[in-house]
């Protein structure tokens, strides 16, 4: 029985990346619509059900980063042709973590064992990787955290580095 349901949630999670897919490349189909962005917030769906599948929970977020990183280069290439404005993008952005964020809060509450490897800061319970003398947990992939580490700073150098030459530009 564990086979059909691995096999079933292989299914279920491939879909929602295609779908993802599908909202990342909508400029593509030339519709003149703002339905690529909602590409940000629907990189959530496949990305929680990871982690409701137990996948590693850092994993789980160096993935979301990586999908929000295909979505920024995306949109950063539209900003350089002139159709898209930055400020959608990071709109969209910020819209997509507070999601993430009340998810974060919501769900382990009602799925526990979505608590594993992780901590509760306030409501959200976010990834638990550092002990208290800031070791890494032991559970922790040191080769997974580095990757972490790099797709978390390209994520936000992709945010500010735009955001400068965009303020720079406006003088």
């Amino acid at each position: 029985m564990a086979g059909f349901e691995l096999i079933n949630s292989i299914i279920i999670v491939a879909t929602l990346f295609v779908i993802f897919g599908i909202f990342l490349f909508f400029d593509l189909f030339k519709r003149n619509e703002r339905y690529g962005y909602l590409a940000y917030i629907v990189a959530l769906i496949p990305i929680n059900v990871l982690w409701f599948l137990q996948v590693d929970v850092l994993g789980v977020y160096l993935v979301l980063f990586i999908l929000w990183i295909f979505c920024l280069l995306r949109d950063l290439y539209g900003v350089t042709k002139e159709k898209k404005e930055i400020n959608d993008v990071v709109l969209y952005l910020i819209l997509a973590i507070i999601i993430q964020l009340t998810l974060t809060a919501i769900l382990p509450e009602s799925i526990d064992t979505m608590k594993t490897n992780t901590t509760p800061y306030w409501f959200f319970y976010l990834p638990d990787t550092y002990t208290s003398v800031f070791g890494l947990e032991s559970w922790v992939n040191p080769t997974m955290m580095f990757a972490f580490r790099v797709t978390a700073s390209l994520l936000i150098g992709l945010v500010i580095v735009p955001l400068l030459v965009d303020l720079k530009g406006e003088d």
